[in-house]
């Protein structure tokens, strides 16, 4: 199977990243031909997201997004999975190339700042559905920062990441909490589904263990 990879960046950033440098390893294990499909080639001073050496690549920054979509859809992928994108709008491009599944790390679309939290009076978790009102909360319960562009901006963006999200086969996650908030957001059950953490055996020769 051809599986297209695409996510920001193809450097070991963070968590997500870290998930790829496993995931990539085993997709290829399984005898899959990859792609990766990335908007940055930064920050340089993080090690790169492993792929095998037939892997394709394609930068977004180094390309143009148009370039890149193009070489992203004559590859012709039997599967896009799919980590988030930067730019919401190329997001939503990105179903339209080929079946796509949408892998759910955080709460992408589904809150204004992305931390689901409210800061004041106390810290406590936010249960509520994105919408409007959520913009009535932002400065009494310190969701974000303090300018109103800011906060719009983030509200339009949040929101364009959630009716994007609309447009892939499948969401995926590790946890029933993940599931269940997108489910909360509209999302048919069969769409949604929980999956177990990639492992891969500690002694394998190229040193990358297990999550």
């Amino acid at each position: 199977m051809r599986i297209a990879v695409v996510t920001w960046s193809n450097r070991r950033v963070g968590g997500i990243e870290t998930y790829l440098d496993v995931a990539t390893h085993l997709l290829a294990d399984s005898g899959n031909d990859l792609a990766f499909w990335y908007e940055t080639n930064s920050p340089t001073n993080r090690d790169l997201i492993w792929l095998p050496g037939n892997a394709k690549e394609w930068c977004v920054d180094e390309l143009g997004a148009d370039e890149a979509l193009r070489k992203l859809r004559d590859w012709k992928p039997d599967l896009v999975y799919a980590h988030g994108l930067i730019d919401p709008g190329l997001e939503a491009e990105i179903p339209g190339i080929a079946p796509a599944v949408f892998f759910l790390h955080q709460y992408h679309g589904t809150c204004v700042s992305g931390g689901k939290t409210w800061k004041f009076p106390r810290v406590t978790p936010c249960t509520r559905t994105m919408g409007w009102p959520c913009l009535l909360h932002f400065y009494p319960h310190r969701c974000g920062g303090w300018h109103p562009l800011t906060m719009v901006d983030l509200f339009k963006t949040q929101s364009r990441r959630l009716n994007g999200l609309r447009g892939y086969g499948a969401l995926v996650t590790h946890t029933e909490h993940m599931r269940t908030e997108y489910l909360k957001h509209g999302f048919a059950e069969e769409r949604v589904t929980k999956i177990p953490f990639p492992v891969r055996d500690l002694t394998a020769d190229d040193g990358v263990g297990s999550m």
